[in-house]
């Protein structure tokens, strides 16, 4: 619900991260029947070379760690987490966790997590683009541009280090964590 708090799992390797985080968002929209959703889909810059080519529908199935999908599921409500430093001055960072306001097609705004306690007209309102992420497929360097944050409701246990952690967490201990 809107309620859950932030970063309530925390996992030892992103294939759980993005398991609990599908989980949660599902939760959220289960619970919030009338919030906004906006699945947004990425868009592709590939290089066509006559040795090799890469087709985007090839690109859309691949997951890549701390990069969001190809489709991005977002509600109104939900909590999310930056995935790269868009204004460190401004202290939005990697990690920096943030609630989704307004789902528009070519932005998102949000605010940051930690500024809830604050009347919502003294938030900060985040405007999120759509950024180029570099991925590598088959040798082929291409980009993947998409907004740079997914669900926050999980994240590895080396992460969330330096984070102060609210409310209940769950520390999933099923993969060997320190080896």
């Amino acid at each position: 619900s809107s309620t859950t708090p932030a970063l309530s799992v925390l996992a030892p390797v992103h294939d759980y991260v993005q398991h609990f985080n599908d989980e949660a968002t599902a939760a959220f929209a289960a619970d919030n029947p009338t919030a906004e959703e906006i699945i947004y889909q990425s868009f592709y810059d590939v290089p066509v070379t006559k040795n090799s080519h890469v087709h985007p529908s090839v690109l859309s199935g691949v997951h890549f760690n701390n990069i969001p999908s190809h489709e991005l599921a977002l509600f109104v409500g939900m909590i999310v987490v930056c995935l790269r430093n868009i204004s460190p001055a401004r202290r939005i960072c990697n990690g920096t966790l943030m609630r989704v306001h307004k789902l528009r097609p070519n932005h998102i705004v949000c605010t940051r997590w930690d500024e809830e306690h604050l009347p919502p007209e003294e938030r900060e309102q985040i405007t999120i683009f759509r950024i180029p992420f570099t991925i590598n497929v088959r040798n082929v360097k291409a980009a993947r541009k998409q907004f740079p944050i997914v669900a926050g409701y999980a994240c590895t246990i080396n992460k969330s280090q330096g984070k102060t952690l609210e409310g209940p967490v769950t520390i999933d201990l099923r993969h060997p964590v320190f080896c």
